[in-house]
């Protein structure tokens, strides 16, 4: 045999390793050297790939996005929110903040990165835009979107490097930051990103590691943890980016752009993804089922618009209240708070042969004193109380709907346990 055959030929036709050391003419063992050559770093294979044992991924193969409705797909309230209130929901799991003079409509939008930009096929992204401009923004100001996510959701975070990618279209280039802030908004992680041109799809990826040796964090299912894409802040909320800061309320840096100075400003957000690992990985498919249900531990629509819609059974606590009970579809978060409109006509109620058009007065949410009411309410179950225009007899069970004619477009009933 001659020495100038290459290593895998022997190795393709079963030479042992006592016989490459008889070849060789040596006393080293060739198997111990191949094992302990380095594994390959970030090798690409092509064709077809048999690993037999166990394969050990670092990161997660699936459920890696810690983000829910990351893709914008999910939006149960509607669509367009005009001059949201502060710390109201728009898409679902993302609510808009504010304490200035600004004002944002927030719109579903067909506005997305394309397959051959971001390797995803998007439907939506959320539309940002400023329609009331601060163009001189006080120290005291502050205004951003943000998702909390849940204490169970950050356990596999805690102590290791982690990475969030998203695509961002924006009319004011310059400097940007992002803020994760604890449960006890006394450790924050403050980073900046770069617009480098105006409305054009850019995507951003920024790391960090997590450091839970100091503040105050939950790990069950209060709020975990605050992810915050920054608008505009003032003074009293700068501090320095890329180290964990535990004074309560900084949130961006002196860096930051105003993007509220102008009512031409528009800010599009599209593939959100948080996930373990120093690198980021294309945005994780998450079938529309499976996204919805994630967003209804939080929040579920009872019942939408429209006309004849069937809202569940109902009795008659006593002549002037109605009570119903709704199993709902996911278990929520924690005691559940039903949402519901009040208004003429907006209701029917269907007893035996009888059938009233009827208003709802007032309606018993979480911790009210009725029985039945929202103190009642569990992650599993809804027990309700109405008091309603109409009379009838305790004890006399039948059918509440949605009269629906006289619905609004902002105008549902709704199950919510928000962080």
């Amino acid at each position: 045999m001659t020495k100038a055959r290459i290593l895998a030929d022997y190795v393709a036709g079963g030479t042992t390793a006592a016989e490459f050391d008889y070849m060789d003419g040596v006393t080293s063992n060739v198997q111990t050297q191949m094992n302990a050559k380095a594994p390959l770093a970030s090798p690409t294979f092509t064709g077809t790939t048999t690993v037999s044992g166990d394969l050990v991924p670092s990161t997660p193969l699936s459920n890696r996005n810690i983000v829910i409705n990351g893709g914008f797909d999910i939006w149960q309230r509607g669509t367009t929110f005009t001059s949201p209130a502060s710390a109201s929901y728009t898409a679902d799991r993302w609510a808009y903040l504010e304490n200035g003079t600004m004002t944002h409509t927030i719109t579903r939008s067909t506005d997305v990165p394309t397959e051959a930009q971001s390797g995803y096929k998007s439907n939506y992204s959320m539309k940002i835009d400023c329609t009331t401009a601060d163009s001189s923004i006080a120290s005291d100001v502050y205004n951003f979107v943000v998702q909390k996510i849940e204490g169970y959701n950050i356990q596999p975070l805690q102590g290791n490097t982690v990475t969030l990618s998203f695509w961002i279209k924006s009319t004011k280039t310059g400097t940007q930051t992002i803020c994760w802030r604890n449960s006890g908004l006394n450790m924050n992680m403050i980073k900046e990103y770069t617009i480098n041109t105006t409305n054009t799809w850019e995507k951003k990826e920024i790391t960090w590691t997590f450091d839970n040796s100091g503040g105050t964090w939950d790990y069950t299912n209060g709020i975990g943890g605050w992810l915050c894409w920054n608008l505009a802040h003032g003074t009293n909320f700068h501090t320095t980016k890329d180290a964990w800061q535990s004074t309560s309320g900084v949130m961006s840096t002196s860096s930051a752009v105003n993007n509220t100075d102008s009512t031409s400003n528009d800010i599009y957000l599209a593939q959100v993804q948080l996930e373990l690992g120093s690198s980021a990985t294309p945005f994780e498919h998450r079938s529309w089922g499976d996204e919805l249900a994630k967003c209804q531990r939080y929040f579920q629509l009872i019942q939408g618009y429209g006309q004849n819609i069937p809202v569940g059974s109902a009795f008659w606590w006593n002549n002037a209240e109605l009570g119903f009970m709704i199993e709902l579809v996911v278990t929520m978060r924690g005691p559940v708070t039903v949402v519901a409109p009040t208004g003429t006509n907006f209701y029917r109620w269907v007893a035996g042969t009888s059938t009233y058009s009827t208003d709802i007065t007032s309606a018993y949410g979480a911790g009210a004193s009725r029985g039945g009411g929202g103190g009642n309410n569990t992650m599993h179950k809804v027990i309700h109380a109405y008091k309603v225009s109409v009379s009838g007899t305790a004890g006399q069970s039948g059918h509440l709907y949605a009269q629906g004619a006289s619905f609004a477009s902002t105008e549902y009933m709704a199950a919510k346990s928000e962080l």
